[in-house]
């Protein structure tokens, strides 16, 4: 069992640092027009990728190269955050619309103040222009087979889809963004987004349809010392967001035992907090 463990991880490893990349070389001097793999039979969708300054040369850029190459006769938004140093702001969109008008079928939405996650998900789904909206983070590398493993398999026709439970890349539909209601703007820096939305979405019975695509997977080296809202991240709550985990806090339960009128998500038990401010009285935090 060790054995194949080891082979399989191998294997992957392999596929990523040396086949990919021949792949990708291949394809980009072969066929520099781009693919033209016509609209899936389930029809148009859009992909929107968010990002910040500090992502923009090692991760945004090879990630739009792909996309714009792989993904023709689909919508590509990138939405750039806000930055709490507004010189380097303005000089991280400069660099950044110049980048991408060699990509003119890409659209640019952006922000000189830092806005929290959750807003940046919603100006997706609701600036996208079809009713599918793939929602990606911008430290994301892709295999030349991403498109047809994504048009090849189920995931376009459920309402919300993650790969594997992971939110940084994760689909949606409008009609379920309408029925779900749009990400929670309360959570106005990063961190928590989706344990919200889940926990929603459970109390209208519904669940993320979880999907593994082997064909898009995360960059190391992703992490910054300082973040957009000028906060260091591991002096953060959760790793994230001090502020997003305290808001959190005051909007649900959350126990490790049941909550009358509860659901379960992630490990906990959570619930609507109570009026009179009190906490989960079976399980704690």
């Amino acid at each position: 069992m060790k054995k194949k463990n080891y082979l399989n991880v191998l294997s992957w490893k392999i596929k990523r640092k040396i086949v990919d990349p021949a792949l990708w070389s291949f394809y980009f001097t072969l066929f520099p027009g781009g693919s033209k793999t016509p609209p899936a039979s389930a029809g148009h969708y859009s992909i929107c990728v968010t990002t910040f300054l500090f992502r923009f040369e090692r991760f945004l850029q090879p990630l739009v190269k792909k996309l714009a190459y792989l993904f023709s006769g689909q919508e590509i938004i990138v939405i750039a955050n806000g930055h709490y140093d507004l010189q380097a702001q303005e000089a991280y969109i400069q660099s950044l619309k110049a980048f991408l008008s060699g990509f003119p079928e890409v659209r640019l939405i952006y922000f000189m103040e830092p806005r929290g996650l959750s807003f940046l998900w919603n100006q997706a789904v609701v600036n996208s222009q079809y009713e599918k909206v793939f929602i990606l983070n911008d430290d994301l590398d892709l295999s030349v087979h991403l498109r047809k493993e994504i048009e090849a398999s189920p995931a376009l026709d459920y309402p919300v889809v993650t790969n594997e439970g992971s939110w940084s890349q994760f689909m949606i539909t409008k009609q379920a963004y309408r029925l779900i209601g749009p990400f929670d703007e309360g959570l106005r820096e990063i961190g928590g987004e989706d344990d919200d939305y889940l926990i929603r979405m459970k109390l209208l019975g519904l669940e993320d349809k979880k999907m593994a695509f082997r064909h898009i997977y995360g960059k190391r080296g992703a992490r910054v010392k300082v973040n957009s809202y000028g906060k260091v991240p591991r002096d953060q709550e959760g790793g994230y967001s001090t502020y997003n985990t305290k808001y959190l806090e005051t909007k649900w339960e959350k126990s490790l035992q049941p909550i009358e009128g509860g659901v379960f998500v992630r490990g906990f038990y959570w619930a609507e907090r109570r009026a009179d401010g009190q906490k989960a009285p079976s399980g704690g935090y």
